[in-house]
């Protein structure tokens, strides 16, 4: 159940994000020529309402996963079936030493 939450909260916040992206093509489109027109600038407010719409539902189906007690089911790494990553050392270890620290292949 708790998958099926994350996985609506994903699929809501990705059709939102297209939905958003449609109304600034069709505000740029609508607006930059310096002309009025009905039809279009309701195609904008049309996605624009939709985006928000897709992001109330994204933001409805997180919080019912992730602010419930269905939330431990959440981080638990049995619930993890293919995990590929894995931490290895400090990787900005080099970043922080001073110059005169770091010694050449030439020098060793």
């Amino acid at each position: 159940e708790v998958k099926n939450e994350l996985c609506a909260a994903a699929s809501a916040g990705a059709f939102s994000s297209f939905a958003y992206a449609f109304s600034y093509a069709a505000a740029v489109t609508t607006e930059c020529p310096g002309r009025h027109s009905r039809s279009e600038y309701c195609a904008v407010d049309i996605t624009r309402m939709l985006g928000a719409l897709a992001e109330m539902a994204a933001g409805a189906a997180a919080i019912s996963a992730q602010c419930t007690a269905d939330a431990k089911y959440i981080d638990d790494d049995a619930a993890v079936e293919d995990r590929r990553l894995t931490a290895s050392g400090d990787m900005f270890a080099g970043l922080l030493r001073r110059p005169s620290e770091i010694r050449t292949q030439k020098e060793e």
